[in-house]
């Protein structure tokens, strides 16, 4: 079963060198790319899972009746709500107790009852009551945002692609929650992997006045939903971000602009784009900019095309090195630089294994680290593919020739396991 449980990365684009001779326009597509494609998969999720963790479970004293009621140990109770990885105390982990509630078919379902020891009964206590909570949420989420008498006045389809499309474009899910929800201006401000301004109106409220403080006239610049729809959906239509052909030519005329500040040059970006004002072109242009460089490359914090990430390498476990820097960079953009952190703090591939994977025997460690040299970048590939789908055709065969328990294979690709 080749389906993705909490990580959603870039498929390989070549080796790991050849990244630093990527076009700026081939970043762009793929950053927005997989922020967008992650986000109109599972945002509703999220922000439901963000919700419950708020209005339901604040903190373990509303946790303990549901652990009481589940006949959990005073130990395991204590283990599912404070675990770092997927423990209920931290609003972050809520993506795959939603995905596991929701499907008890599901690999997240799985993960779950095999990652905390529990008994099946116990882990439907808490799921049936996390989908009783759900529900709530959903009719309020619904009416709130997308309802006939909404503060937006949208009535259709209330899925995570349009509130997608409402949080890009004025942070208007975080921005604007129903009452009794903390607000804020970026889905980064709720989500620790998560470091910058995504979202193109806290983007012009955060960044924008910082880079150009005298250009006042596009401070309260607004940007529609409609608008947003038309970049990030998928098109061959001219103003589609997610085509080659639109992200070349907006590198090309952007570039452009920068050096001659010549406004024909951004009438060009303003017809292509359909946007309403030259203003409105100078900050879309500077937006995407940002994304890229700033939010994808990270070429602000020291970053260069041949160790970009979201974020630093402070990751927790092998996957973690990826994962947690964010997940829709794509992995061989970062091998050089777990290379180097792998080799200098384990040395070897046998001593990383032994102290991650729980009671690891020597055999199990073997077949591990075959092929594996953590000084070469390349060779962390095969362990890369191996956690790059739980359950998978990789993770399946590594977990039979290495004789791993689920534990232990989950143990192996934890992006928080405390040890590192």
């Amino acid at each position: 079963m080749n389906e993705k449980v909490k990580v959603l990365n870039l498929a390989p684009i070549g080796f790991w060198a050849q990244i630093k001779v990527t076009d700026m326009p081939t970043f762009s597509i793929q950053g927005f790319g997989q922020l967008t494609f992650e986000l109109r998969s599972i945002f509703k999720d999220t922000v439901l899972g963000q919700g419950v963790a708020q209005q339901f479970l604040g903190s373990y004293s509303n946790f303990a009746p549901l652990a009481t009621s589940a006949e959990l140990s005073t130990a395991a109770a204590n283990f599912v709500w404070s675990d770092r990885q997927y423990g209920l105390n931290d609003p972050n982990n809520y993506e795959i107790w939603v995905a596991a509630s929701r499907n008890r078919l599901s690999p997240d379902y799985k993960i779950l009852i095999n990652y905390f020891g529990i008994e099946p009964f116990q882990i439907k206590v808490i799921l049936d009551q996390l989908n009783t909570w759900l529900g709530v949420l959903e009719g309020i989420v619904d009416n709130w945002f997308c309802g006939s008498n909404s503060e937006t006045g949208y009535n259709g389809p209330c899925d995570s692609e349009y509130l997608t499309f409402l949080q890009l474009s004025s942070s208007g899910v975080t921005g604007g929650p129903p009452p009794g929800t903390a607000s804020s201006d970026s889905i980064c401000e709720q989500n620790s992997t998560c470091v910058g301004w995504p979202e193109i109106s806290s983007y012009l409220k955060h960044v924008f006045p910082e880079q150009y403080p005298k250009a006042e006239d596009c401070f309260n610049l607004t940007f529609t939903n409609e608008e947003m729809k038309r970049w990030i959906l998928p098109s061959k239509e001219p103003f589609c971000l997610l085509h080659a052909g639109n992200m070349n030519y907006l590198w090309e005329q952007g570039r452009l602009f920068d050096k001659t500040l010549d406004v024909e040059v951004l009438l060009n970006i303003l017809q292509r784009f359909q946007l309403k004002t030259f203003q409105h072109a100078f900050v879309f242009w500077n937006w995407v900019k940002y994304v890229t460089v700033d939010f994808v490359l990270k070429t602000n914090k020291q970053g260069t095309k041949g160790i970009a990430g979201i974020g630093g390498i402070a990751s927790q476990a092998f996957y973690g090195v990826f994962s947690a820097v964010q997940d829709w960079i794509g992995e061989l953009l970062l091998l050089s630089k777990v290379a180097d952190k792998m080799g200098r703090i384990y040395q070897s591939c046998p001593k990383f294994a032994k102290e991650i994977i729980g009671d690891a025997t020597e055999d199990q460690i073997a077949w591990v680290c075959k092929n594996v040299d953590l000084s070469k970048p390349d060779s962390l590939l095969t362990l890369v593919n191996v956690c790059d789908y739980e359950f998978g055709l990789e993770w399946t065969q590594l977990q039979t020739n290495a004789s791993l328990t689920e534990l232990q294979m989950v143990q192996l690709c934890d992006r928080n396991n405390p040890s590192l």
